[in-house]
């Protein structure tokens, strides 16, 4: 054949491509579109393939696969926008978004994406599924990643070492949670708390009005934060095999706690330290509560601002502390009860110690500690309004994660944002439940919660990143906000 021959007979094969692509979408529903394209990126169903580019239709049963050092961000009719990693398989088996009918199932082959769900799955949780050969996960409002490994996540993993690029450790968990409660991270960020959820050290605890958290920590301490209290963890250090190096420095900020010591306490009880605006309360191995009323509400300060309560919310807020801290009788200062053992408060007025049955009010910095002052009821009323933390079932297995590597064939997921539960395909046992700042490793017959949250083959993966990037109508965006570009070959079937 005549090179012209050959050049005809390459446009004839490229019509024929583009015109079975525009008769085959014309049957179909379209239920989302490619915002931004790189490099070598298709869709097909069945014999029909489709080169994707920005603009470019989605369909379902589509299934999309994109090649190495290429990547898609897809949104779809609901407002569920996604990213696919390179070297991705990964198909939309059904979607459905109707009121009371809504389904979206999806699989993932090959690869890896990150997936921030939309409108259909905020009204109907169950309705999301996303199927890989490993595990099932399902999501309830979530922003969240989720990865074949291969060799590559091994060799990732090897080169960055095991503490670059990973978030602070989890310390505790949330055993149980009634009301408004929410933690700020040590970077500013904001969740709310929910049971199962985790703890980092740096964390600062706030609850509302009518609210009570329990928080159950990795060295067995528990500790029940009463409503209007904000509480730090600066820093809950505790591994079992160096005891010797155990330490916990907590802040009570405002309003009150009821504690149980731990596994700290016992091996170093000066180690495990609460502070206050007021005094620093030490242990001896033992059962404690702790309120501040009036000064530690005025030194305290909360991240809630009206950008995330709304002005009025913000004044009941404000207002409702205000009553906490003065509250009816009670006087400024600081109030320990011993319900069992012995504790040392430690303030500018010296170290004294106060056993099983003591109340004791320390009126500031500078006083010494009062024993002979009763508690105000205002004071009893409040700390009854909450449990002892000792009272609080904590559900087996909550403290349980794992600290293995990652391994060839697992399945890596992060949560940013929501709860995931993946389940293994293998053995429907073996399931775990991932909440805000939880990642796992899930492989055959194995479920597993990482203990220091997500790793850094994932923190650091530069496709790991949000798909809500704003894509311009020409399908530019802002330098840095996607990875550097690899091979600018993409086509699309343009409808």
């Amino acid at each position: 054949m005549s090179a012209v021959g050959r050049r005809w007979g390459g446009v004839a094969v490229l019509v024929a491509m583009l015109l079975a692509c525009a008769s085959w979408v014309q049957a179909k529903e379209r239920i989302g579109t490619t915002v931004f394209a790189r490099g070598a990126v298709s869709a097909s169903v069945e014999s029909d393939i489709r080169l994707i580019g920005h603009g470019t239709p989605i369909y379902e049963r589509d299934v999309l696969t994109t090649g190495e050092g290429s990547f898609a961000i897809v949104e779809l009719e609901d407002g569920t926008e996604m990213i696919l990693r390179p070297n991705t398989v990964f198909r939309f088996d059904e979607y459905r978004t109707d009121a009371g009918g809504e389904s979206m199932r999806l699989n993932l082959f090959q690869g890896g994406m990150r997936t921030v769900t939309g409108e259909a799955v905020r009204r109907a949780p169950d309705a999301f599924e996303l199927r890989t050969p490993v595990a099932t996960l399902g999501v309830l409002g979530t922003d969240f990643s989720a990865r074949l490994c291969e060799r590559d996540c091994v060799e990732e993993a090897e080169e960055l070492g095991e503490d670059a690029g990973g978030g602070p450790d989890v310390v505790g968990r949330v055993a149980f949670v009634k009301g408004e409660a929410r933690a700020v991270s040590l970077f500013g960020k904001e969740r709310a708390l929910a049971a199962g959820g985790p703890v980092f050290q740096g964390d600062t605890l706030e609850t509302g009005a009518g609210a009570f958290v329990v928080i159950a920590f990795r060295d067995e301490s528990r500790i029940t934060l009463l409503q209007h209290t904000q509480f730090r963890i600066t820093r809950h250090e505790y591994d079992a095999r160096e005891p010797g190096r155990a330490s916990a420095l907590m802040r009570l900020l405002r309003g009150g706690i009821r504690v149980v010591a731990g596994l700290i306490s016992k091996i170093r009880p000066e180690a495990y330290e609460v502070a206050t605006p007021v005094a620093t309360i030490s242990t001896r191995g033992t059962r404690f509560d702790v309120v501040c009323s009036g000064v530690c509400a005025q030194n305290g300060h909360s991240s809630l601002t009206p950008s995330t309560l709304g002005a009025r919310a913000l004044a009941a807020l404000l207002e409702g502390l205000v009553r906490t801290a003065h509250a009816q009788g009670a006087p400024d200062g600081l109030f320990v009860v011993v319900r069992f053992g012995r504790v040392a408060s430690e303030s500018a007025a010296g170290t004294f110690e106060f056993g099983s049955g003591i109340t004791a009010f320390i009126g500031s910095a500078q006083a010494v500690p009062r024993t002979d002052v009763p508690l105000p009821a205002a004071v009893r009323s409040l700390l009854q309004q909450a449990p002892v933390p000792e009272g609080v079932e904590v559900q087996p297995g909550l403290l349980k994660d794992s600290s293995r590597p990652v391994e060839e064939g697992d399945l890596a997921v992060a949560v940013y944002d929501g709860s995931v539960t993946a389940t293994s395909a293998s053995d429907p046992a073996a399931a775990v439940e991932l909440n805000e700042g939880d990642a796992g490793l899930i492989a055959e017959g194995d479920a597993s919660r990482l203990a220091g949250g997500a790793p850094a083959f994932v923190t650091e993966d530069p496709y790991n990143v949000s798909p809500s990037v704003e894509v311009g109508e020409d399908g530019t965006v802002e330098q840095g906000a996607l990875p550097p570009a690899e091979d600018e070959d993409a086509m699309s079937c343009r409808m």
